[in-house]
């Protein structure tokens, strides 16, 4: 049985609050490792683009608070009040403060925590993007917001977690802060907040299981197998470009092997926006989520190691 012993810290600065953070897992690196299998990095300061995108997200999401707040009927508390302090329909955000499992070793920084009118605690993780609408993001970066969620929820006992999403003007640098303010009222107003299911795929046996899995820095050992299945993928790339230049320079021919025949083709690519087409249609995307049916299995991954 895994306990679930979390204390809450709140800080005097960012500088603070950044530097104690260094010492445990975080639960967006942690939903990183997750999904994709590699360790959080440092994220580049020199791309003014990422810069800008990160600015709007620190200076905007507290008013993404406010106005969840104010379309739905609940009391904003004074910030960083911890969640068993909450009363019902009353929400709080948070500000260079965690909430900290010493015992697995992770943090994690809610967004926003509020009980709904029977008391039901939730977590409010808030996210902006260049996509219009969630559902349009990349699937693997929705994935990893659903397991951030997911991780939030299960370290404060949460009942739910949602994500609420606003989508970043392109020129919001440009706006002033009442165009802005407007935007985002309308973008809540179409509904585009998702609960994640805390089933047992995400419990806190998973996690523990997943931070073991982020923390092992046991000595690799070189697998021959591996090896193999790199070098013949690598000289296959290599001869069909080799082929590929050489059907390029003679279309005309076919060239035969073992059975086999190599000529150059025109390959036909269609790819169908049935997002745009649904949403264009006045069909609600977000009502297809309960006709889809998804399974897993096992399947190949080979990826970088981190070095």
């Amino acid at each position: 049985m895994v306990k679930n012993d979390v204390t809450f810290h709140v800080f005097k600065s960012e500088e603070e609050w950044l530097k104690a953070r260094e010492d445990t897992i975080g639960a967006s690196g942690l939903a990183q490792f997750w999904i994709t299998g590699e360790h959080p990095s440092p994220l580049p300061t020199d791309v003014p683009a990422l810069t800008s995108a990160l600015n709007f997200g620190s200076i905007w999401e507290p008013y993404i608070v406010q106005e969840f707040a104010g379309q739905n009927g609940y009391t904003i508390t004074e910030v960083n009040t911890p969640a068993e302090k909450l009363n019902s329909k009353e929400i709080a955000w948070y500000d260079w403060s965690f909430y900290l499992n010493e015992k697995l070793g992770l943090h994690m920084s809610p967004d926003a925590v509020f009980r709904n009118s029977r008391g039901a605690l939730s977590t409010l993780e808030v996210k902006t993007g260049s996509k219009p609408r969630l559902w349009e993001i990349n699937q693997d970066m929705l994935e990893r917001y659903r397991v951030q969620a997911a991780i939030e929820a299960r370290m404060l006992n949460a009942r739910h977690a949602y994500i609420i999403y606003a989508p970043r003007p392109a020129n919001w640098e440009q706006m002033t802060s009442e165009q802005i303010q407007e935007d985002i009222h309308k973008s809540l107003l179409n509904g585009d907040i998702l609960e994640v299911k805390l089933e047992s795929d995400n419990n806190l046996r998973a996690i523990k299981k997943m931070i073991d899995s982020m923390n092992d820095d046991s000595p690799i050992e070189e697998s021959d197998l591996l090896r193999k299945y790199v070098e013949a993928k690598e000289a296959l790339g290599k001869a069909t470009d080799t082929l590929t230049e050489y059907l390029v320079d003679h279309p005309d021919e076919k060239l035969h092997y073992g059975g086999m025949m190599a000529r150059l083709v025109q390959k036909k690519n269609t790819k169908t926006d049935y997002d745009g087409f649904l949403s264009d249609n006045g069909f609600d995307q977000e009502a297809l989520e309960s006709y889809k049916d998804v399974t897993y299995k096992d399947g190949l991954s080979v990826t970088k190691e981190k070095k």
